[in-house]
């Protein structure tokens, strides 16, 4: 290995959900967004020479053969099947935990290899990113009691052959929106089709968001009762609907991009034909209604 250490390169893709795991003087400034294991070899063998190969990697799934498309397809009617289970499961005094178990089941009984993730059915402040990722590091996944007027942030996915599925709903435990979530919510929707509006072949990433943002900046313009606050120098600017904080979080474009804590965190690549299907995921986050996308 010593010998290796002088001519082996070594290639890696970045984990873009994983958490730090490692202090910063335990990081290699070679390559400071490698996995940790790469960070071990590193710290042994610091003469190795890496690569960072994420972009080709990812290249390599945005245009699905046939075959491939099946399993998408399939994992997506899955997943349908699963939310829609979900959703039937929830109800006051029924716990998040059975909502779960309720998809967990939906996954397999529509022949999928199970869900794609740990399903989430995030109630009340628990729906509020980011809380609902806290979850994964807690042993009671932050379980609680779900209450009439809570909001419950549902993200499910089934697995089939490889490829996952992933469908989001935010839906209300009484089964009815309040006055301010109905408002917030069909602000957010709107907004959300003034960004698919503009996918088009040509179109930049960052054009998607710009579209999205402009949506809730024209609401504010004709009054639609909202508010901008200001919070610590640093943090994201809030927009405030009915006197409820409501921030845009982040905006997801699969599969050339991935959604980071600010909202700019957008690219400037153009969208092209040969890639057959796109996912635009766009997130906002109420902490006093329990929204969040």
């Amino acid at each position: 290995m010593q010998q290796a250490s002088r001519s082996a390169r070594l290639y890696y893709v970045r984990d873009a959900v994983a958490y730090a795991e490692l202090p910063p003087n335990l990081v290699s400034q070679k390559a400071p967004d490698a996995p940790t294991w790469l960070q071990e070899v590193l710290q042994k063998w610091p003469a190795l020479e890496v690569n960072g190969v994420s972009d080709r990697v990812n290249a390599l799934m945005a245009i699905q053969s046939t075959e491939e498309m099946l399993a998408v397809r399939s994992a997506a009617k899955a997943t349908v099947k699963a939310i829609v289970a979900g959703l039937r499961a929830i109800r006051p005094s029924v716990s998040q935990r059975n909502v779960e178990a309720a998809i967990e089941s939906a996954c397999w009984t529509a022949g999928a290899h199970g869900s794609s993730f740990r399903p989430w059915a995030m109630a009340g402040e628990n729906a509020v990113f980011p809380r609902p990722f806290f979850s994964n590091l807690r042993y009671d996944h932050l379980n609680r009691i779900m209450r009439s007027g809570d909001l419950v942030r549902l993200d499910v996915g089934c697995e089939w052959d490889h490829y996952q599925g992933d469908l989001g709903r935010t839906v209300p435990v009484s089964g009815v929106y309040d006055d301010s979530q109905r408002e917030t919510w069909n602000i957010f929707v709107a907004a959300y089709h003034a960004g698919v509006s503009a996918l088009h072949e040509g179109a930049r990433v960052d054009q998607v968001f710009d579209a999205w943002q402009s949506y809730l900046g024209t609401a504010h313009q004709q009054g639609r009762c909202w508010r901008r606050t200001q919070l610590i120098p640093g943090q994201t600017e809030r927009m405030c609907l009915s006197g409820k904080c409501i921030r845009p979080t982040c905006l997801r474009l699969f599969p050339s991009d991935h959604c980071g804590q600010e909202p700019r965190l957008t690219s400037s690549r153009s969208l092209t034909s040969t890639v057959r299907d796109f996912s635009l995921r766009t997130c906002l986050s109420s902490p006093r209604t329990g929204l969040s996308c």
